[in-house]
C-alpha cells in the first residue's frame, strides 16, 4: 500500500529493486504524483529505469494501482509460454491477467513525453492556449505536405535493383552464405595488398565444395547427377590450381618489389646526403652575402618612398608572378632578358630614351637598356666594396 491509497503489484523478485527498505522508489512515486497533480484519469503504461534496470509499469489511476513487469513483458511472457507447454498454466491466471491488462492498454490515451517533461521540470503549460493550437494546426499542415511528398517519391533504378538483390539474399540460403563469407573477408582486404588472403580463402572454399560434392556423389540416383557433380569437382580443382598459381606469382612479385624498395631507399639516402651538402653550401653563400642583401633591402625601401605607390605595387606583383623573381631585366642581343623574345628596334629606341616604363609583352617584366643595367651594376659593386 502506498500514499493516497495506491497499490503496487509486482513479482516478489522485483521487491528489492522497487521497494528497498520498504520504501517505494522515487521513479515510481513520480508516476503517482503525476496522476494526482495533473488529475490524469486515463490508464497508461510507461517504462522507467531503476539503477539501470528497465521496468514496464502499467498505471491505472481510477483503480489507484500500478502493475510492474519486465521490459516489454518478456519475462512474464516466457513464464506463461513455458507453463502452457507443461500444462500448468491454470496456476498462473493472475499473472496472465496482469500481462493482458498491461499489454492491451490503448496508446492513444497515454500522456505524451512533453507532458511529463513539462510537469517534472515545472514548466509553463501552454497546451490549452490559442498560441499552442495555432502551432498544432501549422504542424499538422506541414506534416500532411510532407506525407504527400513521401507518397509521391519514386525509387531510382539503383534502389529498385538493390531491393531486388536484398530480396534474393533473404530468399536463398546459398546467397546469404556467400555474402556472409564475403563480409567476413572484407576486414583482411585493407592489409592484404598482394591478394594472398583472398586466394587462400578461395582455395579453402573450393576444397569445402569438393568435399561436399564428393559426399553427394555417393547418393546420386542417375548418371546425369553423377556427371554434373564430377564436372563441379573438376571445376573447383581447376579453381584451386589457378589460385595456387596466383599465390606463387604474388610471392615472386613481392620479392621483386622488395628489391625495388631496397634500391629506392639507397637512392633516397644518397639524395638526402647530397641535399644536405647543397644546403650547407647554400647557407655558406647566404652568410657571405648577408651584408650585401641587407644593404640592398635598405636601399630598396628608400627608393620605394620616392616612387609612386601604383608603380611599386606593379613591381611587387611582377616579382611574385615570374619564376626567378626578377621584375626588371636588360635587353641582351636585341632580346628580353626574361623571355628571350626579340624586341623590335623601335621599342629598343624607346627603352633607351628612358622617358617611360616599358614592359615585355611576353613575360610582363620591366625592360631597361643594357647601358643602364651596367651603370647600376657598377654602383652596386662600389657599395659592396665599401661594406667589405
Amino acid at each position: 500500500m502506498l500514499s493516497e491509497g495506491w497499490v503496487l503489484v509486482a513479482a516478489t523478485d522485483y521487491s528489492a529493486i522497487i521497494c528497498p527498505n520498504s520504501h517505494v522508489r522515487p521513479e515510481l512515486q513520480k508516476l503517482i504524483d503525476f496522476c494526482i497533480q495533473k488529475n490524469f484519469s486515463y490508464d497508461f503504461r510507461r517504462e522507467v529505469s531503476i539503477n539501470g534496470f528497465p521496468l514496464l509499469c502499467g498505471v491505472f489511476p481510477k483503480e489507484k494501482k500500478i502493475l510492474v513487469g519486465s521490459r516489454r513483458l518478456s519475462r512474464e511472457l516466457a513464464i506463461l509460454a513455458a507453463a502452457e507447454i507443461d500444462g500448468s498454466d491454470e496456476k498462473l491466471g493472475e499473472l496472465k491477467g496482469h500481462v493482458e491488462k498491461v499489454s492491451t492498454l490503448d496508446h492513444r490515451f497515454f500522456p505524451s513525453e512533453w507532458e511529463f517533461v513539462t510537469w517534472e521540470n515545472k514548466l509553463p503549460d501552454w497546451s490549452d492556449t490559442e498560441a499552442w493550437k495555432d502551432v498544432e494546426e501549422l504542424t499538422h499542415e506541414k506534416l500532411q505536405g510532407l506525407i504527400k511528398h513521401v507518397q509521391a517519391y519514386q525509387p531510382t533504378m539503383f534502389e529498385r535493383v538493390s531491393d531486388w538483390g536484398l530480396g534474393l539474399t533473404a530468399q536463398f540460403a546459398l546467397i546469404r552464405v556467400h555474402l556472409l563469407k564475403f563480409l567476413a573477408l572484407l576486414p583482411s582486404l585493407d592489409h592484404d595488398k598482394s591478394g594472398n588472403e583472398v586466394k587462400k580463402n578461395l582455395i579453402e572454399e573450393a576444397k569445402t565444395l569438393i568435399k561436399k560434392y564428393a559426399e553427394q556423389q555417393k547418393n546420386v540416383r542417375n548418371n546425369r547427377e553423377f556427371n554434373s557433380l564430377t564436372k563441379e569437382i573438376e571445376f573447383q580443382e581447376l579453381e584451386t590450381q589457378l589460385a595456387e598459381k596466383h599465390i606463387k606469382e604474388f610471392k615472386v612479385q613481392i620479392e621483386q618489389k622488395k628489391e625495388v624498395i631496397s634500391e629506392t631507399k639507397d637512392r633516397l639516402k644518397d639524395r638526402q646526403t647530397h641535399l644536405k651538402h647543397k644546403k650547407g653550401e647554400l647557407n655558406a653563400i647566404l652568410a657571405e652575402t648577408e651584408k650585401e642583401e641587407t644593404a640592398l633591402i635598405k636601399k630598396s625601401e628608400e627608393f620605394q618612398n620616392q616612387i609612386e605607390t601604383r608603380l611599386v605595387e606593379a613591381y611587387h606583383r611582377i616579382r611574385q608572378n615570374v619564376k626567378n623573381g626578377l621584375a626588371v631585366v636588360p635587353i641582351e642581343r636585341g632580346a628580353s632578358g626574361g623571355s628571350f623574345f626579340t624586341i623590335p628596334p623601335q621599342v629598343q629606341v624607346e627603352i633607351a630614351s628612358r622617358k617611360k616604363v616599358i614592359t615585355d609583352e611576353h613575360s610582363g617584366r620591366i625592360l631597361v637598356d643594357a647601358q643602364l643595367a651596367e651603370e647600376e651594376k657598377a654602383k652596386m659593386e662600389k657599395m659592396f666594396a665599401k661594406l667589405a
